[in-house]
C-alpha cells in the first residue's frame, strides 16, 4: 500500500467540513456549491433516494447525505486507497470499489473495512448493485467480479476481444440485464448474474466510454470521451450522438458520468463541470456549474429532476433542490507557461489521484506521508503543474494529461496516461527530436512494483507481489497525438498518435494497439514489429537456466 498517502488521509480528517453553497453560474435548475472536502475530494456519488447519498474519492474518504446536509467524511481505509465508484441500492446498503482491487460495503451506519475483491492486480473501476446480494464490478483489464451477498467471485471476463480494454461503467438493472461500457467503445451485456457477457462486444464508437446507466431493459444511455451519447432501445444500440463535442474531448471535457432513473429523464456531467439534462428525446445543451476545470466530475439522479453531483474540487451540486446563499467559488487557476523542447512538460490531473516526484515539493502540494520509503519525494499533483523532464509520475490511482513542446517552434503535442509509474523524457536534438518517452519505473517507492515480486515464493504477500502473482506488474493506458514512446523493461512502443497499452508482466512486455499504428521494438530479440489496431505483442523476457 503507497504510505505515502497517509498524510494526505490524516489531514482530510482534521478538515472542518463547511456545508455551505451559492447560486449555480448558468445551469438553470442547479445549486451550489456546496463544499464537501477540498482535501480529500469525493469523485464518485450514488443516491437512492432524494434523502440519501454516499460519495467516495481520493484518500479512501467516503461521505453521506441526507437530503440537506453533507455528514463527517470517513475513511474505512486506513491505508488510503482511492475509491473509484460507488453503488448504492438503498439507504442501508452500498459497495465501493478502490484502485487496488478492493471493495468496502455499508450497511446504513458504518463501513466495513476492505476485502480483496478483483484477485488479478488491476484496479476496480465500476460497480452497479441491484440489492445486498448482488453486484457486479469491473476492472482495468476487462474482468469482472460478482458479489452474492456475503463473498466475491471472478474474475469472469467482460471484454472478450483482448481482455485488456478496460472497464469504464457498469450498470445492472436485475441480475437478468447488466450492461458493461468501456475503452474503445465497446458494450457487453450479461443475462446471468455478470459470469458469461455477450462476445464479440458491440462496438458502439471509437472513444472510450466512461459511464453507462441503464433505467430498465429497454432503456440505457452511455457517454463517452468524445462529448458523444449512445442510447439502448432494448434491442439495439444508437450511433453516436455529439451532445457535448465543444467540451468533450479527452483533454478535459469528456463526458465523466451519466444518470437515467426513467427513460424521459437524464443527467450527464463532464470534466469541465458542465452539465446536461435529457428529456426522452433530446439532450440540453452544456451549461457550466461554476467557472475553472476539475479533475474529475459525477452526478447521480435518484428520480426525474432530482440529482447531487459533486466534483474534483471538493464540490457537490444539488439539481431540484432549494438555493442558499454562500460564499464565491475560487477562481480557475493561471495558464501555465508553454512547455520547453527537452525541459519541460506540463501535466494536469484527468481523474483520481495523482503522485509526481521531481526533487522537491511544491507550495499547495500535498507531502508524502511519515509512513512513506525515506526519500520517496512524492506529492499529490493538485492543480496544473510544469514538470521538468525527468520527473517520475505515479498515476497507478489516477489519470493525466501531459503536454509537451515540439521539434517545431511554438506547437505541442498531448497524451493522457493512466495507471503506472513511470518517468518522463524528452529527446533534444537528432532524429527523435521530440520524442517524449514514458519510461516505467520499478520499486519507487514502497510497495511500489517490481520484478522481485515475480519469484516470490512461500511467505505472505503484500499486494505489489500479490498482483505480480497474477502476471500483470503494471498497466499503462496511453492514447497520444504526436511523438511518443512508453518503454518497459524489454521492449518500448512508439507512435504518432493513437491509443494503446503496455504493460510489464512476469514473462515480458506486453503492448496491447487499440487504434492506429504502434511499432514495438524488442530488446531482447533485437527486431521492431508493426501492430495495427487490436493486435498485440509479448517481448518475452529472457529464459535463464541454471546447471
Amino acid at each position: 500500500m503507497r504510505g505515502s498517502r497517509k498524510l494526505a488521509a490524516a489531514v482530510a480528517v482534521a478538515v472542518v467540513v463547511l456545508f455551505v453553497s451559492v447560486p449555480a453560474l448558468g445551469a438553470t435548475g442547479w445549486s451550489g456549491p456546496t463544499l464537501i472536502s477540498n482535501s480529500s475530494p469525493p469523485t464518485a456519488i450514488s443516491c437512492p433516494s432524494a434523502s440519501f447519498c454516499a460519495a467516495v474519492g481520493t484518500a479512501g474518504f467516503v461521505y453521506t447525505f441526507n437530503g440537506t446536509t453533507w455528514g463527517t467524511p470517513t475513511q474505512p481505509d486506513p491505508n488510503g486507497n482511492s475509491l473509484s465508484a460507488v453503488s448504492c441500492p438503498s439507504a442501508s446498503f452500498c459497495v465501493a470499489v478502490d484502485n487496488l482491487g478492493g471493495a468496502i460495503t455499508f450497511n446504513g451506519s458504518t463501513w466495513s473495512a476492505p476485502t480483496r475483491a478483483d484477485t488479478t492486480g488491476n484496479g476496480l473501476n465500476a460497480v452497479s448493485c441491484t440489492s445486498s446480494s448482488f453486484c457486479v464490478a469491473g476492472d482495468g483489464g476487462g474482468n469482472g467480479f460478482v458479489f452474492n451477498g456475503s463473498a466475491w467471485s471472478g474474475p469472469f471476463t467482460i471484454n472478450t476481444t483482448s481482455n485488456q480494454e478496460s472497464i469504464g461503467g457498469i450498470s445492472c438493472v436485475s441480475p437478468s440485464f447488466c450492461v458493461a461500457a468501456g475503452q474503445a467503445g465497446t458494450i457487453e451485456t450479461s443475462t446471468d448474474g455478470g459470469r458469461t457477457w455477450s462476445s464479440p462486444a458491440t462496438q458502439v464508437g471509437s472513444n472510450d466510454l466512461r459511464a453507462v446507466s441503464c433505467a430498465s431493459q429497454t432503456f440505457c444511455v452511455a457517454v463517452d470521451t468524445g462529448g458523444n451519447a449512445y442510447t439502448f432501445n432494448g434491442s439495439a444500440w444508437s450511433g453516436a450522438n455529439p451532445i457535448d463535442t465543444a467540451d468533450g474531448t479527452i483533454d478535459g471535457g469528456a463526458l465523466d458520468a451519466v444518470s437515467c432513473p426513467s427513460a424521459t429523464f437524464c443527467a450527464a456531467i463532464d470534466g469541465l463541470e458542465s452539465v446536461l439534462t435529457f428529456n426522452g428525446s433530446a439532450w440540453t445543451a452544456p451549461a457550466r456549474l461554476e467557472p475553472g476545470t476539475v479533475s474529475h466530475s459525477s452526478v447521480s439522479c435518484p428520480s426525474a429532476g432530482v440529482c447531487e453531483a459533486v466534483d474534483g474540487a471538493g464540490n457537490a451540486f444539488s439539481y431540484g433542490a432549494p438555493i442558499t446563499p454562500g460564499p464565491t467559488p475560487t477562481p480557475a487557476p493561471a495558464p501555465l507557461p508553454a512547455p520547453v523542447l527537452g525541459k519541460s512538460v506540463n501535466a494536469s490531473v484527468i481523474s483520481g489521484v495523482v503522485f509526481v516526484r521531481t526533487g522537491g515539493a511544491k507550495a499547495g502540494d500535498v507531502a508524502a506521508g511519515p509512513a512513506a520509503a525515506p526519500g520517496s519525494g512524492f506529492v499529490r499533483l493538485i492543480t496544473p503543474r510544469q514538470l521538468p523532464v525527468g520527473a517520475e509520475i505515479d498515476a497507478l490511482g489516477g489519470a493525466l494529461k501531459l503536454v509537451t513542446a515540439t521539434s517545431r517552434k511554438h506547437t505541442s503535442q498531448t497524451g493522457t496516461f493512466r495507471g503506472a509509474v513511470f518517468r518522463v523524457t524528452q529527446a533534444r536534438s537528432g532524429a527523435s527530436k521530440g520524442l517524449a518517452t514514458l519510461s516505467l519505473v520499478e520499486g519507487a517507492f514502497r510497495g511500489a512494483p517490481t520484478y522481485a515480486a515475480c519469484s516470490a515464493k512461500g511467505k505472505s504477500l503484500d499486494v505489489a507481489t500479490a498482483a505480480a502473482g497474477h502476471r500483470v506488474l503494471q498497466l499503462l493506458h496511453a492514447s497520444a497525438h504526436g511523438k511518443f514512446r512508453t518503454t518497459g523493461r524489454y521492449s518500448a512502443a512508439t507512435v504518432r498518435g493513437t491509443s494503446w497499452s503496455i504493460s510489464d508482466r512476469c514473462d515480458g512486455t506486453f503492448t496491447h494497439v487499440v487504434t492506429h499504428t504502434v511499432a514495438v521494438t524488442d530488446f531482447v530479440r533485437h527486431v521492431t514489429v508493426v501492430l495495427h489496431a487490436g493486435q498485440s505483442y509479448l517481448a518475452r523476457a529472457p529464459v535463464h537456466r541454471s546447471g
